[in-house]
C-alpha cells in the first residue's frame, strides 16, 4: 500500500496556518530551552499576534523556496510543532531543513525522528533534491535535532562543525549522489572577526562626551542612513564622515579626533591571519566585507593582509551589502566555486542565514577558537575520499 505522501507512523504534516499556529509559537517562544536548541539567535518572546504576522510575512515573501508545515499527532490530531524547508536552490538541489517541537512531552519518543522522515521524503522523492542541511545545537548518536529531543540517522549524514551537518540523499529518500562534495573556497568576513574592537573603552568615552550611548554611537557611524548608503557605495567615505560631524556638530578638527577614537580600540588578529594564510596551499580564500569605500586601503596599507585572499569583494565597491544574496553570488563567481563547495565566516547572525539561503555552508563566528574549530571539523568531513 502507497505511503501517504505527508504522513508518517506517529505524525502528519498540515499547512501551515498563521491563526493556529500563533498560540502555541508565541507559548513555545517562552521555553527558553526549545529556543536554544531551535536557534542560535537571541531568545525573543512572541506575543500570538506578532507570531501571527511573522507567520504570514515570511510565507508571502518567498513562496517558491520556503516549505513549510505544521506537525500534528496521527492519534489526536494535536499540534506539537513546525517543520520546513527554506533556502531551496533549484539548481544545485539542496536546501534548508529546520524543524522544532514546542511540546516538551513529546520529546524524545520518535516524533521528531518521523516528522524528519517524512519532510526528507518529500524532500528527495518529490521535490527532486539532493541534499539538506540542518543547523544542529546538540549532537549525539545519531542526530539531536533543535528543538526536537529526538535522533534520526541518516548514512552520509558526518557533523560539519560543532553545530553544523549535511544530509545526503541516501537511506531516508531513495536517490543518491555520485560522490561526496569537497569544500574549495573559505570566504571570511572582516569586521568583528578579523578585526575586532577589544577595547570599547574608547568608544564608550567618547560616546559619554557626546551625550549618547556606545550603542547609539556605533549606530550612527555604522548603520544610519549616512552608514548605510557609505557601505553600499552611494556615497564615498569623505562624505560619509562629513555627514557624521554635521549631525554630532563637530569642527572639522574633531571628527578627525573623532575617527582615530572612534578606531582605537580595534586590533587585527595577527595569529588567525596567519591561520588563513596557511590554508592557501590548499583552498582559495576571499575576504567579504560591508564596509566603506577606504578599506581596500586599510587592508594593503595599513594591515597589509591582502597577501592572504585570492579575492577582496567590499561592499562599497560593488554596490552590494551582506546579506544581499546577490553579494554572495558575486564572491562565488569571483572565487571560482559553486555554493556548497565554499565556507562563508561571519559574526552576525542575519550574514550566516543570508549565506545559508544562498546555498552556502557557514560557521557562525564566536571566537577565534570556535571558529578555527568548527572549520577544522567541516574540512575534514569535506576531505575527497582516501585523504
Amino acid at each position: 500500500m502507497d505511503t501517504p505522501l505527508f504522513q508518517g507512523e506517529l505524525v502528519r504534516l498540515t499547512a501551515v496556518d498563521p491563526q493556529k499556529l500563533a498560540e502555541p509559537f508565541s507559548r513555545w517562544s517562552r521555553d527558553s530551552e526549545y529556543w536554544r536548541l531551535l536557534a542560535s539567535d537571541p531568545a525573543f518572546v512572541y506575543s500570538p499576534q506578532k507570531a501571527k504576522e511573522w507567520l504570514e510575512k515570511i510565507l508571502q515573501e518567498d513562496v517558491q523556496n520556503l516549505f513549510m508545515f505544521m506537525i500534528r499527532t496521527l492519534e489526536d490530531d494535536r499540534l506539537i510543532g513546525e517543520v520546513g524547508l527554506d533556502g531551496v536552490q533549484w539548481n544545485h538541489g539542496d536546501a534548508f531543513i529546520g524543524i522544532g517541537l514546542g511540546e516538551r512531552e513529546f520529546w524524545g519518543k520518535g516524533y521528531g525522528t518521523d516528522a524528519m522522515r517524512v519532510v526528507l521524503r518529500y524532500a528527495f522523492n518529490e521535490l527532486n533534491l539532493h541534499r539538506v542541511s540542518l543547523n544542529v545545537f546538540e549532537y549525539k548518536s545519531g542526530l539531536q535535532s533543535g528543538g526536537t529531543g529526538a535522533q534520526i540517522s541518516i548514512p552520509r549524514g558526518e557533523a560539519l562543525g560543532s553545530n553544523f551537518h549535511g544530509y545526503l540523499a541516501r537511506g531516508v529518500g531513495e536517490r543518491t549522489m555520485s560522490q561526496e562534495i569537497n569544500i574549495r573556497a573559505i570566504i571570511w568576513d572582516l569586521g568583528g572577526v578579523l578585526v575586532r574592537t577589544e577595547d570599547f573603552r574608547p568608544r564608550e568615552h567618547l560616546a559619554a562626551s557626546l551625550g549618547m550611548t556606545r550603542t547609539d554611537l556605533e549606530g550612527l557611524v555604522f548603520s544610519g542612513t549616512s552608514g548605510s548608503r557609505a557601505q553600499n557605495g552611494e556615497i564615498d567615505v569623505t562624505q560619509h564622515w562629513e555627514n557624521v560631524r554635521e549631525t554630532l556638530k563637530l569642527s572639522p578638527q574633531e571628527i578627525s579626533a573623532f575617527q582615530d577614537t572612534f578606531w582605537s580600540g580595534d586590533r587585527l588578529d595577527t595569529a588567525l591571519m596567519d591561520y588563513i594564510r596557511s590554508l592557501r596551499s590548499s583552498y582559495r580564500t576571499a575576504l567579504l566585507s560591508n564596509a566603506f569605500s577606504d578599506l581596500r586601503r586599510a587592508v594593503e596599507e595599513v594591515w597589509q593582509i591582502q597577501d592572504a585572499f585570492d579575492e577582496i569583494i567590499i561592499s562599497a565597491e560593488v554596490g552590494l551589502t551582506k546579506p544581499d544574496q546577490r553579494i554572495y553570488q558575486l564572491a562565488l563567481e569571483r572565487i571560482g566555486a559553486e555554493p556548497q563547495e565554499a565556507v562563508f565566516i561571519d559574526d552576525f547572525a542575519w550574514n550566516i542565514e543570508g549565506a545559508r539561503t544562498a546555498g552556502l555552508n557557514a560557521i557562525h563566528f564566536q571566537n577565534p577558537k570556535q571558529a578555527r574549530s568548527d572549520l577544522e571539523q567541516l574540512l575534514d568531513d569535506h576531505k575527497p575520499a582516501g585523504k
